[in-house]
């Protein structure tokens, strides 16, 4: 439209409808039984709302991307479903991408059967990502059966909560942390292809977390990862922690329980010029094999049942910790 004698100039930064796209800020529902046959591209600036009870169908490579909130919050009556739409054919990834999805919810929900997925040049390992984003919450979510793929859930410079949740028969690593941080606790992690849980230069809260079954290990904490891991139980795994390149965890208040190995700690990569320095107090490894230590790595022991008390004193060896609930 031709400016008007007398028209006051609008500022510089004002929006203009022919340099830039008008702001949509769209709301998008979807209920019921929905097939989804092309990838789904949230933007930044709308909301995504899953209705409690929706089923959410998708065809063979198709991807949901969102970089806007994301709002799935099932109920324990109507959980949401997120599954393949051809049997044996797995869907790609869903994704929560940027600053825009800061904030994102879902819950009660099961998610199974996808593959990861390359999308706009982007790859995506997991079935479940969060890439750039903050302030996330899984609760009571059912990860399972991913193929392809080698994480379930994969977290990429975010922070995320992932809290009274279940991971089964993960085809690689079932949480995979990378540069991120937020709390994994209260979850079920069962029969991973790999590892349970993979910890790359993080530093999350871990409690309360079950992990049996891991092919690998129960906890892999590397490139200067700096957790805290208290009050967990891993069993039955090839090996129950590791710890490896310059990380320093604190490892309090956990039980494990027929690992091949109770703990590795190693330098695996050289670039980050070192061993680890795990901290490890009242914990048990029991009916285990023994711990792999190298020349790099250090630790700190106290009253820690198995690698420097006895297994046959541990009921009398075990501090009461509850005070620290």
């Amino acid at each position: 439209v031709p400016w008007q004698a007398g028209t006051a100039i609008r500022p510089a930064t004002a929006w203009h409808p022919w340099r830039y796209p008008a702001p949509t800020h769209r709301l998008r529902r979807l209920s019921g039984l929905v097939r989804v046959t092309e990838t789904l591209r949230i933007p930044a600036g709308d909301t995504l709302i899953i209705a409690p009870g929706t089923t959410l169908r998708l065809a063979p490579d198709v991807s949901i991307i969102s970089k806007g909130l994301v709002w799935a919050r099932g109920t324990a009556a109507q959980p949401i479903r997120i599954v393949d739409d051809v049997p044996g054919r797995p869907w790609g990834a869903l994704v929560f991408f940027g600053p825009g999805a800061d904030g994102s919810v879902v819950e009660y929900a099961d998610i199974a059967e996808g593959g990861g997925a390359l999308v706009d040049r982007v790859e995506y390992i997991g079935m479940v990502n969060v890439h750039r984003a903050r302030g996330l919450v899984f609760d009571h979510v059912t990860f399972r059966d991913n193929v392809r793929s080698d994480d379930t859930f994969h977290a990429l410079h975010a922070s995320v909560t992932i809290r009274n949740s279940r991971f089964l028969r993960a085809n690689g690593d079932a949480i995979d942390f990378d540069i991120s941080s937020g709390t994994i606790t209260g979850n079920t992690i069962t029969d991973s292809g790999n590892d349970g849980m993979d910890l790359m230069t993080a530093t999350p809260w871990i409690s309360d977390n079950v992990i049996t079954g891991s092919a690998d290990k129960g906890i892999s904490i590397g490139e200067a990862s700096r957790p805290v891991i208290f009050n967990n139980r891993i069993s039955g795994g090839a090996r129950g922690i590791e710890v490896k390149d310059r990380s320093a965890p604190l490892i309090l208040n956990n039980d494990l329980d027929d690992n091949g190995v109770a703990l590795r700690e190693r330098r695996k990569n050289w670039r980050y010029g070192g061993g680890p320095f795990a901290t490890i107090m009242a914990t048990a490894f029991r009916r285990s094999g023994p711990v792999e230590h190298d020349s790099l790595s250090r630790r700190t022991l106290w009253q820690t049942v198995g690698l420097d008390t006895l297994e046959e004193a541990a009921p009398a060896m075990m501090p009461d910790l509850g005070w620290l609930y």
